[in-house]
């Protein structure tokens, strides 16, 4: 799994408690945090990469990496939604389920199928993506 603007890694570390093989944060400013999660996890199958989202998913899609689950969750009202939506699609990172939390306001759009989309009063909403089926 990925999680891209990954916080305190929480979604992640849940993701590898419920059976995910393994995760990959991103972030720019809290990978120490991740890191102090994951070591009080005990977990040794994380990989925690600081920096620019779209140069590290760049990267990530050079070395052919995919992943199953996807979670990303940037600041609203800034773009990056969609901006992460369009970079996961063009470099072919997802084998299954995109997570995307973003401002209610902001309408995502994508080849993805919408699997489900959740509104969490004025400010918050979450989409589900998967692959469309040929």
């Amino acid at each position: 799994m990925l999680d891209i603007f990954a916080g305190t890694g929480a979604l992640g570390l849940e993701s590898i408690s419920r059976g995910a093989n393994s995760a990959t944060f991103i972030d720019t400013a809290t990978t120490e945090i991740i890191r102090d999660n994951v070591t009080r996890a005990k977990f040794d199958n994380c990989t925690i990469l600081r920096g620019d989202f779209e140069k590290i998913l760049r990267r990530l899609s050079k070395q052919g990496l995919t992943f199953d689950l996807i979670f990303s969750d940037p600041p609203y009202a800034r773009g990056l939604a969609q901006k992460s939506l369009n970079l996961i699609a063009e470099l072919n990172l997802s084998n299954g389920l995109i997570i995307i939390e973003h401002g209610a306001e902001e309408i995502l759009a994508s080849d993805f199928e919408i699997v489900r989309k959740i509104n969490y009063g004025h400010t918050t909403a979450i989409t589900i993506f998967e692959r469309k089926l040929t």
